[in-house]
């Protein structure tokens, strides 16, 4: 009976080691740059703008590389791997997906192109061998989709709050406020557009401290769903996330003057 005891702990032990191995390590997650490669996973997105530019290069003639990576809903990457000289190598790499073939595919492609709607980015690779056009990544700013999506940004001259339906002009101490400020579902869709290319799930890394007089000040704040996201930033933050967050909001600021104006 102790025997049989013994040998079920042991059993189990080696279980929980195997089993922390494979979180903690996952495959692929080693050959991952988050600096250079597009990582796609469950509406997060990050460094969508170099695809964007790998996707010009490539219309242009010009040399460049590119890795995407898109996670599946058990959290296993799918890489594809793009190489541009002339011509357009892609190479799909499911050997770490658990419920995928487990095999990599080949392909040479024509070229690459990106097409864009009121509610998605599609980027394709064209003229390939064997498949003709393929998808390769699409991303989705749909506020139809959503159950709830509200946005309030105060900027230090402008405030807009699709919640409470406000917009403020701010001038030499003064505030216009217009109330019954509506956004129609087109607007909505250009501001999660630039919220989501800005990769706003991600956390920032963002200050206020050195607007000591609080008039340069930034605050955004995003309601989506069940969740909430909020950011504070200080025009003076020299820091690239501030830069980017800078003109996401000053982007959102223009459609929402574009939206108040009388047709």
């Amino acid at each position: 009976m102790k025997f049989h005891t013994f040998l079920f702990t042991i059993i189990v032990l080696m279980l929980s080691a195997c089993s922390s191995v494979s979180e903690s390590e996952r495959p692929g997650d080693a050959d991952i740059n988050r600096e250079k490669d597009v990582i796609e996973s469950h509406g997060s997105i990050e460094n969508i703008d170099l695809l964007t530019r790998f996707t010009e290069h490539v219309q242009e003639g010009e040399k460049d590389s590119i890795k995407v990576i898109q996670y599946t809903t058990e959290g296993d990457p799918i890489i594809s791997q793009l190489e541009y000289n002339q011509k357009l190598n892609y190479t799909l790499d499911t050997t770490h997906d658990s419920f995928g073939s487990g095999e990599v595919y080949e392909h040479e492609c024509d070229s690459m192109k990106m097409e864009e709607t009121a509610t998605e980015t599609t980027y394709y690779l064209t003229g390939c061998s064997g498949e003709g056009d393929r998808e390769l990544l699409t991303v989705s700013y749909n506020t139809e989709q959503q159950d709830y999506f509200a946005v309030s940004l105060e900027s230090p001259h402008y405030e807009m709050n699709t919640k409470q339906m406000q917009w403020i002009e701010k001038s030499e101490g003064t505030e216009k406020v217009t109330s019954d400020f509506q956004l129609s579902t087109e607007h909505l869709n250009k501001i999660y557009k630039q919220l989501v290319f800005a990769n706003y799930l991600e956390e920032k890394t963002l200050s206020s401290a050195c607007d000591t007089n609080n008039n340069q000040t930034y605050k955004l704040e995003v309601w989506i769903n069940n969740g909430k996201r909020e950011f504070e930033w200080a025009a003076c933050d020299d820091g690239e996330d501030s830069k980017e967050m800078i003109a996401v909001a000053e982007r959102i600021i223009a459609i929402g003057k574009l939206a108040g104006q009388p047709e």
